[in-house]
């Protein structure tokens, strides 16, 4: 109906202008002429039978939907009714207030006996619980008492699981610490022996004052030490079969397994060996220099052990 009403309009009105240029010259349909018409559309509404009746019908529908959401329910009322009756005072045309009164009551006061420690007793009735679950009486407080017994329970889990974690971790450093103290005195060991031996070997000295004072070495591994790597994974039954001797060829005790020694033998074993080095021979295995006088050692090496030269006070 629009495109008729548009296609006849514009031809009807725009004959003369069209007549009047040549047959040949397009339409301008962004004139006012076809503009006028096609801006002229006012918004409504479907005037159909059918249409209105549908529309009627959903009126009707969204006024009940409104008017029943409207109603309060029936619960919502009991407690509207319920607070307003409680929140209301006795009366004194009730015969309840009435024997009050004659027991010296007087609106304001207190009811019940007063405590120590309690300026004033009850003002105002005590509030009613009302049920509105399914459930039993006391099922309410029972759940939440296990509740909470589940809460302490884990509580107690996770406290006794970090403390399970915090003892791990010190067990791990303390661990840590003696395994690299222990590494170190072995190092300190083995360095203090070589610097023995060779010496020793200087003085014309053939076998060591003290047996494990040398490095020892098997035979057939002379390039390696027993405390090597490849020496540790040697069954004992093959270590008693093996021959031990120092570098210069000469048979040697049994070599024991430096790195499976406690740390107090250790430190023994290093004690004895830098004792001697520093009486016999004036040296420091920690300096790395031998002195030429006993004077000279004590007046220019900070000590005997490694914490000396570290500048730490000896545990």
């Amino acid at each position: 109906m629009l495109e008729d009403n548009v296609r006849s309009s514009g031809v009807t009105e725009t004959s003369d202008v069209v007549g009047s240029e040549d047959g040949d010259a397009e339409d301008d349909y962004m004139s006012d002429v076809f503009t006028s018409v096609v801006l002229d559309v006012r918004p409504g509404i479907a005037v159909g039978r059918s249409q209105r009746r549908i529309m009627k019908i959903e009126a009707e529908r969204n006024e009940v939907e409104e008017r029943i959401r409207s109603i309060p329910k029936r619960a919502d009322l009991e407690r509207e009714m319920r607070e307003s009756a409680l929140s209301k005072p006795i009366g004194e045309e009730s015969k309840g207030f009435a024997l009050l009164a004659k027991m010296g009551y007087r609106p304001g006061m207190s009811l019940g006996k007063q405590k120590q420690g309690i300026e004033e007793g009850i003002k105002e009735p005590i509030a009613i619980d009302f049920k509105t679950c399914r459930t039993g009486l006391g099922h309410k407080a029972l759940e939440e008492e296990k509740k909470k017994q589940r809460n302490a329970i884990l509580q107690k889990r996770l406290a006794a699981r970090t403390n399970s974690n915090q003892f791990l971790l010190v067990d791990f450093r303390k661990r840590q610490r003696i395994a690299s103290v222990q590494k170190q005195l072995v190092g300190d060991v083995m360095k203090s022996r070589k610097a023995c031996q060779e010496l020793d070997l200087r003085n014309g000295l053939e076998l060591p004052s003290n047996a494990y004072f040398w490095p020892i070495y098997m035979e057939g591994i002379e390039e390696e030490q027993v405390t090597s790597k490849r020496a540790n994974v040697i069954g004992e039954e093959q270590q008693e079969e093996m021959i031990f001797k120092y570098s210069n060829g000469k048979l040697a005790p049994a070599e024991p397994k430096l790195i499976e020694l406690p740390e107090t033998e250790l430190m023994d074993k290093l004690e004895d060996v830098t004792a001697y080095l520093r009486e016999k021979h004036r040296y420091c295995v920690w300096c790395g220099c031998q002195f030429e006088t006993a004077e000279e050692l004590d007046g220019q090496c900070p000590g005997s052990t490694r914490a000396d030269h570290e500048g730490i006070d000896d545990e």
